[in-house]
């Protein structure tokens, strides 16, 4: 949130790319992880994992961060 906001105050244009879409997933991906671990529901799981595959699919570089999730919902 920080982030968006200091992007915002910005006086340059805002570029905005793949990379927002991708990080807006990430970070949606881990909350519904979260609910997933305190409710115990399969969908959520599966719903993570597949917010987390899709913002692997839209940056690349953002797999790096299905391991640890991975791991944290095992």
């Amino acid at each position: 949130m920080f982030y968006v906001a200091h992007a915002a105050s910005l006086r340059g244009p805002l570029a905005v790319n793949h990379r927002w879409d991708s990080g807006a997933l990430l970070a949606l991906a881990a909350a519904v992880l979260l609910y997933a671990a305190l409710s115990g529901a399969r969908w959520a799981c599966i719903a993570a994992g597949a917010l987390a595959a899709y913002a692997a699919w839209t940056t690349p570089s953002m797999i790096l961060v299905l391991p640890p999730m991975l791991g944290w919902a095992v």
